[in-house]
């Protein structure tokens, strides 16, 4: 079974506040889930293993290459879900998951297919050509995950998918998690403070 993601030692400090200390993972194929209160360093560690925050100590590699030395490299094969609402509200959903197909470096032609293709698969087809800042949270969340998706990721960082999402949202997101690693073949690295979801 191939490793995807390994951490050894990693430890992280921001002024006087030790985000992380000492952190030790191995990840293999599958669903995975990383539980945590808020303020853990759940985040930090998810913004290293993308190269997006550099560990003091300790050292990372993602599909056997160096994620601290080939930051880009690692990230051509990592989907991102950031926390929070980062969308670009004046885009359409196809826009937007253009613009991340772009980003991922599929050409034009391709970016565009991709995206249609992924707002499908997320739910999202029929309003596809809305502005996204008209779509409910829940809808936001979708738009979200199909950025991350559009690049067809090997593994899925997802830190905070149901927040702001109701019961009812949140059950049917979970659902969708399951279905998507079984379909596409993809390792997801949940990152939650709600242990409901990383069980369900």
């Amino acid at each position: 079974m191939t490793t995807l993601l390994q951490l050894e030692g990693v430890e992280k400090q921001y002024g006087a506040l030790r985000a992380l200390k000492g952190v030790n993972l191995t990840l293999e194929p599958g669903r995975i889930g990383l539980l945590g209160p808020n303020g853990a360093g759940k985040s930090t560690l998810l913004k290293s293993v993308l190269g997006l925050v550099r560990p003091e100590h300790g050292s990372l590699s993602v599909l056997g290459m160096d994620a601290l030395r080939q930051p880009l490299e690692v990230r051509a094969h990592i989907g991102y879900m950031p926390e929070g609402d980062a969308i670009l509200p004046d885009l359409t959903a196809v826009e937007f998951a253009t613009l991340a197909a772009e980003l991922a470096g599929l050409p034009r032609a391709e970016a565009v297919a991709r995206a249609h293709q992924v707002l499908h698969y997320v739910g999202l087809g029929e309003a596809r050509y809305r502005p996204l800042h008209s779509y409910s949270t829940g809808m936001k969340q979708r738009a979200r995950l199909a950025q991350a998706l559009v690049g067809d990721p090997k593994l899925l960082l997802l830190d905070e998918p149901t927040s702001g999402l109701d019961p009812q949202e949140t059950a049917q997101m979970t659902r969708f998690f399951d279905r998507m690693r079984k379909d596409l073949d993809l390792t997801v690295l949940l990152i939650e403070h709600d242990m409901r979801v990383v069980m369900g």
